[in-house]
């Protein structure tokens, strides 16, 4: 799914926002897991990834940064847990 994703926005020329749209679909594979696994942790993981991902691209512009290291920030942050510091990349 996330192949399929990358390659539309690829082929529409938007390669800035392939980390991003793969952030999603990690996030959103996540909540599935919680049940199978017995674990709710893997909810909080599932919405802090996919959070990051939908937030990196405003952030990153609005720091005239590039999406990427933004939403690799987030997703190392939120799969290391959580610290305001580490997502917001100071």
């Amino acid at each position: 799914f996330a192949g399929l994703g990358a390659w539309f926005l690829a082929s529409r020329k938007r390669n800035e926002l392939i980390p991003p749209w793969v952030g999603l679909v990690v996030g959103v594979h996540f909540f599935p897991l919680a049940p199978l696994f017995q674990d709710p942790m893997f909810y909080v993981l599932a919405v802090a990834v996919a959070i990051g991902a939908l937030e990196s691209v405003p952030l990153a512009r609005s720091r005239s940064e590039k999406v990427s290291p933004v939403t690799g920030r987030w997703s190392r942050g939120a799969s290391s847990g959580p610290r305001p510091s580490s997502l917001l990349g100071v």
